[in-house]
């Protein structure tokens, strides 16, 4: 049978990967999964219009509040938790 202790101990470590999850590891994959999209997608419709399809496929995904292109066409995106990340259009090159 398992004590209180252990099973408030269990109940802690799950809030901590919980927290863990959702404040850190998914902002930044939903990032980065838009980012590799936006470079494959690029190279068939252009800049312009993949910045578009980007935003598009963000503001479907569960975490995401916000999305959108700013006027120097970078994509931002806010996470329900409060977290932004942004994703730069340009080659790295051009920086």
């Amino acid at each position: 049978m398992f004590s209180k202790v252990s099973i408030i101990v269990s109940i802690i470590i799950l809030f901590i990967i919980f927290v863990y999850l959702v404040i850190y590891y998914l902002p930044i994959r939903i990032g980065n999964l838009a980012s590799k999209k936006f470079n494959e997608w690029q190279q068939v419709y252009g800049r312009t219009e993949t910045c578009q399809m980007v935003v598009d496929w963000l503001k479907k995904q569960l975490i995401v509040k916000d999305a959108g292109i700013s006027e120097d066409g970078t994509i931002w995106i806010e996470f329900k938790n409060g977290t932004e990340v942004d994703i730069s259009t340009y080659p790295s090159e051009t920086l």
